[in-house]
């Protein structure tokens, strides 16, 4: 026993947070058999994907949606998760809007409406961007996007990857897109202009790049991870709510222990692993012993 509150003899994976991916990742390990605890601080799973109730009303505390992709991979998620929606889930039209030049664009982004929407000149610059973007492509040497700026420019041309998504990611994350990594910029903007062309001549475009329906459960956001989570506690894992990690042990270059603090107390877990959805600063400030300054640094 330990003399700060308690420990857990029994090894087992820990994950910190219950949001989104914490909650999915618990339930995936949970099921296949694997020994699990969730930590999350809150007083209920999701995270940012959760409903609130105001005023009779339920609220999501952001914009969470599942989109449904015509790809191999997409449908077997799709079959699985399928029964945490509830009774009925909703299958929705994606109503998304691009704001330019004082006028709205269905988004993903359609040709006739880039092309003979905006002024001809700003239609002309689009063209001839994407047509040197593409030149460059096919007789320079390959080369490696390194930020989410290269990988638009390239794949779109400056004026279009400005108009739709330099500007806009830039707000977002609060970085110039020079300094975000190309790995982002292909999961959020999985599009140019060939797919946009294939699209408006009615031909499937690349699958992953655009969808137009999405699930989402009638009772709000909350029902996906709270019946995810029931699930989880039915396969032998163990949900810990309103209880903060405070300290990962580590020896050597592995986390032997991980220490959360509940109702004042705090309690040793021995680890088998940890998977974390923490930020990296918090997540390498909690280590102990401290990890180098040049990893903290890097870290912060």
């Amino acid at each position: 026993m330990d003399p700060r509150g308690g420990e857990r003899p029994d090894p087992r994976v820990v994950v910190l947070g219950a949001g989104p991916a914490g909650i999915s990742a618990g339930w995936r390990l949970a099921e296949h058999g694997t020994p699990v605890m969730v930590l999350e601080r809150d007083t209920a799973v999701g995270g940012m994907g959760k409903t609130l109730q105001l005023g009779g009303y339920g609220v999501d505390f952001g914009p969470h949606t599942f989109h449904i992709r015509e790809t191999a991979e997409s449908r077997d998620i799709i079959r699985t998760i399928r029964p945490f929606f509830g009774k009925d889930p909703l299958i929705l039209t994606r109503g998304t809007r691009v704001f330019l030049q004082g006028k709205y664009y269905i988004y993903p982004l359609e040709l006739l409406q880039v092309l003979f929407g905006v002024k001809l000149s700003l239609s002309a610059r689009i063209l001839v961007d994407y047509l040197v973007a593409t030149a460059k492509t096919m007789f320079s040497a390959p080369t490696t996007e390194d930020s989410f700026e290269e990988w638009g420019v390239r794949n779109l041309g400056r004026t279009l990857y400005d108009l739709c998504f330099g500007i806009y990611s830039e707000r977002v994350w609060g970085l110039p897109t020079s300094q975000i990594s190309s790995k982002q910029a292909q999961r959020v903007a999985k599009l140019n202009l060939k797919n946009i062309i294939l699209r408006t001549l009615g031909i499937r475009a690349d699958p992953a790049a655009h969808f137009t329906e999405y699930m989402y459960p009638r009772a709000g956001i909350s029902d996906l991870f709270e019946n995810m989570a029931a699930r989880f506690r039915d396969c032998g894992g163990d949900l810990k709510l309103q209880t903060a990690a405070v300290r990962l042990e580590r020896e050597g270059n592995r986390i032997a222990r991980a220490v959360y603090q509940e109702n004042g107390r705090e309690t040793v877990v021995p680890c088998a692993g940890v998977v974390s959805t923490l930020p990296l600063p918090a997540l390498v400030r909690m280590i102990s012993p401290p990890l180098p300054d040049d990893v903290l640094m890097h870290a912060g």
